[in-house]
């Protein structure tokens, strides 16, 4: 035989081994676990009482965090709980520092003369902006 077809062969009856999953009917459930967390009956009580596997109700009642009607009305919600209040908004960046700039390799001749001619441009432009408002 092969070793795949005995895998398959072992898989199968791992298959045919396991047991159908069981429903528990809900109230039944509710009522183990009411049962377990009002200390009426211990864990493995309430699970032979209620024909429940003891590991089932464990990880029911663990995970239990249902609050029953009673509870529910007596739960205190404030409005923030129902409508929380807006968080603030992001602060504004302050324009200071040195401004973000290509790095340049001033040694070339070209290079530096545009360098210098864009910052006679814009000395040029702001002073004329200046006599503009000087004028009005």
């Amino acid at each position: 035989m092969n070793k795949d077809s005995v895998d398959i062969q072992e898989k199968i009856k791992k298959e045919l081994k396991r047991k159908p999953k069981e429903t528990i009917p809900h109230d039944v459930l509710h009522l183990a676990i009411e049962d377990v967390e009002n200390k009426k009956n211990g864990l493995r009580k309430a699970a032979q009482h209620y024909g429940i596997a003891k590991t089932t109700l464990a990880r029911y009642v663990k995970n239990s965090k249902v609050p029953t009607p009673e509870q529910f009305l007596s739960v205190r919600l404030t409005p923030e709980d129902i409508w929380p209040f807006p968080n603030a908004q992001a602060r504004k960046q302050l324009v200071c520092g040195r401004k973000p700039g290509r790095t340049r390799i001033l040694t070339s001749t070209p290079e530096k003369e545009a360098i210098e001619t864009a910052e006679a441009i814009k000395s040029i432009k702001a002073k004329i902006e200046s006599l503009a408002v000087q004028e009005f």
